[in-house]
């Protein structure tokens, strides 16, 4: 399928489905390790974590709620 030998519905699982999400989680990796140097930064705290300024709470609270009000668009 890298290389164009592959069928449609394999080009569609690789390229539609698994490359996309492999680059989002690096994406999102990458931020993530970002916002944690600069918090450690602007904090001048190497062991500064997201749970200081309630993020941690935030994010619980933001994924129960989409749960709550989405779970039927994507269990059903």
């Amino acid at each position: 399928t890298l290389l164009g030998n592959g069928t449609k519905i394999q080009n569609t699982a690789i390229f539609g489905i698994r490359l996309p999400r492999i680059l989002l989680g690096i994406f999102v990796a990458a931020g993530l390790a970002i916002s944690g140097g600069v918090l450690q930064t602007m904090t001048r705290n190497e062991l500064a974590d997201p749970g200081i300024i309630g993020i941690n709470a935030g994010g619980a609270t933001a994924a129960v709620l989409f749960i709550q009000f989405q779970t039927n668009a994507y269990f059903s």
